[in-house]
C-alpha cells in the first residue's frame, strides 16, 4: 500500500490517495475525497495495462465540478421525488437539484466530503465519516465506513452504517466503467441477472410499477451489445437517451450476495462481473454531449457504463419497494464486489 498526496481542497483540507497493488501488477487508486475509486489499472491477457474506470484524477477538477465519478454516494443515492419524504410523523424537505427532485442527496452529500482514513493494510483501506443529526437535513447521528479491498482481480466494497435515529440509507459506488475503452463503449456487451425493472416517468422517478423485462429492450438476461440500446425504439429508452433505469436483481433472499451482471470487452479479452447484496442496480450509460451538426445528427456514442448497486430510486416514498430505512440502534452492512477476469466464449 502506498500513500500519495492528492492535493488541497478549496477550504484548505489536505487529501491523501492510496494505491493498492496485487501480485499480478494490477492496482487501484483510492481517495479520501468522496471515499472514491480514482482508477483501476489491469494487466490484460495481451500484457497491456488498461484502466477499467473513467475518473478525473485532478482533485481540483473533481471538487469544482461536483463529480460523482468513482465516489461513495449517499446517504441516499439516486433520486427522491419532489425532494421530500415523510418518515413516521415527520416530513423532510430538501433543495431541489434535479428538476423537481433531489439527486444523490444534494450539496452536503457524501461524495463532497473528505473522509477520514480509519485503517489501512497491504490490501485494504477503510474510510470513515460521521454526520450529525440533520447536518445534511437527514435525521440521525450517523457513522459511515467504507472499506475497499483488492485481491487477485477482485475489488470488494463493504459499507457499514450506524444510526441513533430512524433514517433512510441507500449507498452506492458511482464508478464509470470503460473496461479500457476511453472513447466509446458501444461495442461492449452487457448481461444482467434481472427479470424485472422499475419504469420511470419523464423526470426519471419510478412510477411504482414492477415490470417483466421479457419481450422488451430491457431484457439483458443474455449478453447484448450496448449499441443495440441506442437503436431501441422503446420510448422509455429513447426519452432517456439510453439506459438510466433500475433493474431488480434476481435474489433468492433479500440481502444475500447475488450475481448482478457482467460487462464483456471482446477487444482486450476482459470481463467485469458484479456481485452485490443490494436489491437493485441502476444501469446508466453515459452519453457524449449531444452536439448537433447542421443536419441535427447527434453522435449517439456512449463513454462509460455504470452498475450502481443500490436500493431502488425514490424507495423512501414508495411503500412496496424494499425499504431503505435503517432503524435506530441497528447497523447496516452492505457488500458489492467487482471482479475482472479473462473472457472466454464458454463463460
Amino acid at each position: 500500500m502506498e500513500k500519495i498526496k492528492a492535493g488541497t481542497l478549496l477550504d484548505g483540507t489536505k487529501v491523501t490517495n492510496y494505491v493498492l497493488t496485487n501480485s499480478l501488477g494490477d492496482h487501484v487508486v483510492l481517495s479520501e475525497y468522496g471515499a472514491r475509486l480514482v482508477s483501476w489499472e489491469i494487466v490484460t491477457p495481451a500484457g497491456d495495462t488498461e484502466n477499467m474506470v473513467s475518473c478525473p484524477e485532478e482533485l481540483s477538477s473533481i471538487e469544482k465540478s461536483g463529480q460523482v465519478r468513482g465516489a461513495t454516494v449517499g446517504p441516499v443515492a439516486n433520486r427522491i421525488g419532489e425532494a421530500s419524504f415523510r418518515l413516521d410523523d415527520k416530513y423532510y424537505m430538501f433543495s431541489k437539484n434535479n428538476g423537481n427532485n433531489l439527486l444523490h442527496s444534494g450539496d452536503a452529500a457524501l461524495h463532497t466530503i473528505c473522509w477520514e482514513t480509519k485503517k489501512t493494510s497491504d490490501d485494504s483501506v477503510t474510510f470513515y465519516h460521521e454526520v450529525k443529526d440533520k447536518a445534511d437535513k437527514f435525521p440521525g447521528h450517523r457513522k459511515f465506513s467504507v472499506t475497499y479491498s483488492l485481491d487477485q482481480r477482485n475489488l470488494s466494497i463493504h459499507y457499514h452504517v450506524e444510526t441513533d435515529q430512524d433514517t433512510p440509507v441507500a449507498l452506492t459506488n458511482h464508478a464509470f466503467f470503460t473496461l479500457g475503452e476511453e472513447d466509446n463503449v458501444d461495442a461492449l456487451e452487457l448481461e444482467l441477472n434481472a427479470s424485472y425493472f422499475t419504469p420511470v416517468d419523464d423526470a426519471l422517478i419510478p412510477t411504482g410499477e414492477v415490470l417483466k423485462v421479457e419481450g422488451s429492450d430491457f431484457d439483458f438476461r443474455t449478453p447484448r451489445v450496448l449499441n443495440t440500446v441506442k437503436e431501441s425504439e422503446d420510448p422509455r429508452i429513447k426519452n432517456v437517451g439510453g439506459l438510466d433505469h433500475n433493474f431488480i436483481v434476481d435474489q433468492e433472499e433479500r440481502g444475500e450476495v447475488a450475481i448482478v451482471g457482467r460487462v464483456i470487452n471482446h477487444r482486450n479479452g476482459l470481463q467485469l462481473a458484479c456481485f452485490s447484496s443490494e436489491p437493485g442496480v441502476q444501469v446508466y450509460m453515459e452519453p457524449y454531449t449531444k452536439v448537433e451538426d447542421k443536419n441535427s445528427a447527434a453522435t449517439g456514442l456512449y463513454r462509460a457504463i455504470c452498475l450502481e448497486t443500490q436500493h431502488f430510486p425514490d424507495a423512501v416514498n414508495i411503500p412496496h419497494f424494499p425499504s431503505p430505512i435503517l432503524r435506530a440502534g441497528q447497523n447496516l452492512d452492505s457488500y458489492t464486489y467487482y471482479s475482472i477476469s479473462p473472457y472466454s466464449q464458454e463463460d
